[in-house]
């Protein structure tokens, strides 16, 4: 069984699965193989599985590639209190667009491709904690989590937690550590993907140690969510799929789908050989930025107490149009405006995230939390909120955007304070 006593020891073992996962990726054209072919206008696995690539163009004339995998991916965290502390299995996953090769990533992440062997490969590590009745595990939370809309139609996360008696082995490539000795590598560059940042913000920890009123004493309602509950309701569809063959200003070669518009991201199919997965080798598509993102959180303290600016936005791949998001967002491929206002004040956090290593390659955003003065203004589709705000926010299904919660790792034990104790 493998438990990290120290940051140390869990940096060796996740360089330690890199190096015996024998990974190599190469770039191949699409006539190169036959796992995935265009059909009635979409690229498509030969499985009917995984995701498919689509266009959709808005009435305005706009265009878009997205990924279309209307499964949600079940992913989640087993959970182990000892001595007062509280532990999570942790797998290194190796994936052929992740930024260093290897990150850190939840105890389950899987589509239902994955889960149900339609590779042919090995089933996904201790599913049975998660999918269905087993002793060994109760569960002690669910929720349903928004994923990128500016890079996939209607597609959500099902976030699930188990809590274990005792720890569990898992498969060899998994470690146990506690939220103290991960609490500093949430400052880390690609070092927790993004599934597992998301899976640690949205969580309530306390609920593991004790019942704390002061939280709701601190909840005053914001108007946000009314508001955003309005744009949702007052959303009406604005665009339709189009077959990739009929996209304007897309092009399909050889080599993958490339646009002509500067700004939107470009399509590459690849060979990924890694012995340590359900399938040693494969080929697939993964999506590419030209260059990074960029993703801000403002905040500022009021009366000793800090508070966040969030921002409605409106994404095309969401079902419901409008999410709540970051102070700012700029998509990885997008351009930075040559002066950018929004970096102004005193950078307190930062660090890089690439997105899922599975889907993308190399397409990574640049996190900052910046402190402001307290005389900025707003736009109005902002608003300040406080910390339990944030929380009670984080802990709704489908509210905030897969950024927010992605920044949000860094707070947990800001909003968690029984994992002081």
């Amino acid at each position: 069984m493998n438990i990290a006593r120290t940051e140390q020891e869990l940096d060796i073992f996740l360089e330690s699965v890199i190096e015996k996962s024998n990974f190599s990726l190469k770039e191949v054209e699409i006539s190169e193989q036959e796992d995935w072919y265009l059909n009635d206008g979409v690229l498509s696995h030969r499985t009917g599985g995984f995701f498919d690539v689509i266009g959709v163009e808005q009435n305005n004339g706009k265009e878009h590639l997205l990924m279309y995998q209307p499964q949600s991916a079940l992913t989640g965290l087993a959970i182990c209190k000892s001595n007062n502390d509280i532990y999570i299995l942790l797998q290194a996953r190796i994936e052929p667009g992740n930024t260093g090769i290897g990150q850190y990533g939840p105890t389950i992440q899987s589509t239902p491709a994955n889960y149900f062997a339609l590779h042919g490969g090995k089933k996904t590590s201790i599913l049975n904690l998660f999918y269905g009745y087993d002793k060994l595990s109760t569960s002690v939370g669910t929720s349903m989590q928004l994923d990128l809309g500016e890079r996939y139609f209607h597609k959500s996360k099902w976030h699930n937690y188990v809590i274990l008696e005792n720890f569990h082995k898992g498969a060899e490539h998994m470690i146990w550590v506690s939220l103290k000795i991960l609490r500093k590598r949430v400052f880390a560059d690609n070092y927790l993907n993004a599934d597992l940042r998301s899976l640690l913000s949205v969580f309530n920890w306390n609920k593991l140690f004790k019942v704390h009123l002061a939280e709701m004493e601190n909840f005053n309602k914001s108007d946000v969510l009314n508001n955003l509950l309005e744009r949702r309701n007052s959303y009406k569809v604005d665009f339709k799929l189009k077959p990739l063959s009929e996209l304007n200003n897309w092009k399909i070669t050889q080599n993958g789908i490339e646009s002509e518009q500067e700004g939107n991201p470009l399509l590459k199919m690849y060979f990924t050989s890694c012995i340590t997965r359900e399938v040693a080798s494969w080929y697939q598509p993964l999506i590419q930025a030209q260059s990074n993102g960029l993703v801000i959180l403002k905040t500022r303290k009021v009366n000793n107490h800090f508070e966040y600016l969030v921002t409605i936005s409106k994404e095309i791949g969401l079902e419901s149009g409008y999410q709540l998001t970051t102070t700012t967002v700029i998509n990885p491929g997008e351009s930075l405006p040559d002066t950018n206002q929004d970096s102004i004040g005193e950078i307190l956090y930062e660090f890089l995230q690439s997105d899922e290593g599975g889907r993308f390659y190399k397409h990574q955003s640049l996190y900052q939390v910046i402190l402001v003065s307290n005389k900025i203004k707003n736009n109005s589709n902002q608003c300040w909120i406080s910390l339990y705000e944030l929380k009670r926010i984080l802990s709704l299904s489908n509210i905030a955007s897969f950024q927010l919660r992605c920044i949000s790792s860094l707070l947990i034990f800001d909003m968690n304070d029984s994992l002081d104790c």
